[in-house]
């Protein structure tokens, strides 16, 4: 059995111990902040029955890509989900000190999909000016004959929040900055022009209240004749319901 750090609770405390004096923001439950709240929501979607309650938000989620939502319900129960996943570089040949780190909040891999879900926080939060055409590059790149699938969970629907751009659609904010990030990707097997005309076929995004709706009403639909099943699934949905009022 491999025992690395790859456990949600491992990985958030690895995070929290590089903050430094910062440590202190994660005091009372690290409430309002970004890793703290995906923590305890992946967690929760990744206990609970895989088809009916991550694939009822993967059913849900906005934007065209509609053959990407189908993937990702299917492949619900196969996903190895990896929460604050290693680095990853923009020139894989650049070092630590030197090179641009992609970290995307949850990775979702399986031998049919590659995706990346980047979540920002309920209260104020804004995006990096190149983050999401840094990490659509990356994903793109990196998911070979996987579907790649680029997926927002945002505090309230587009348009979003990004430097320099201000509020505008995720889609624009890619398209804005994509051409000097493509310059500093190594070997990126498709054309710039080609990545561009994808964009709505990789992107999906959704609410914290949308998942927080969703999850309501998957538990008020689950059937199961076994008591302590139900109420011990009952409880994760709660716990997931409670994180996101909590953290709002």
């Amino acid at each position: 059995m491999d025992y690395h750090n790859s456990t949600v609770i491992g990985r958030l405390l690895a995070e929290v111990s590089w903050q430094g004096n910062k440590v202190k923001q994660y005091r009372n439950g690290g409430r309002g902040l970004e890793n703290v709240l995906t923590a305890e929501t992946i967690l929760a979607l990744d206990l609970l029955p895989r088809s009916w309650f991550l694939g009822g938000i993967f059913k849900n989620l906005n934007g065209t890509a509609q053959q990407v939502k189908e993937n990702l319900v299917a492949e619900a129960e196969n996903l190895n989900i990896t929460f604050l996943s290693d680095h990853i570089y923009l020139d894989r040949s650049a070092s630590h000190e030197k090179g641009i780190a992609v970290d995307a909040d949850v990775v979702l891999t399986s031998d049919k999909i590659y995706a990346f879900i980047e979540a920002k926080r309920i209260r104020e939060n804004r995006f990096q000016v190149e983050q999401l055409a840094r990490e659509y590059l990356v994903l793109t790149r990196d998911a070979f004959d996987r579907t790649p699938a680029f997926i927002l969970f945002l505090s309230r629907n587009p348009p979003i929040k990004v430097d320099k751009l201000g509020y505008v659609e995720p889609r624009e904010a890619i398209l804005k900055t994509i051409d000097e990030v493509y310059k500093k990707v190594d070997k990126h097997p498709v054309t710039l022009d080609k990545l561009k005309q994808n964009i709505d076929a990789t992107l999906l995004w959704i609410s914290w209240q949308e998942i927080a709706n969703i999850v309501e009403k998957q538990i008020s639909d689950f059937e199961c004749n076994n008591q302590s099943v139900y109420l011990s699934i009952h409880r994760i949905c709660k716990l997931l319901q409670r994180a996101i009022i909590w953290h709002s």
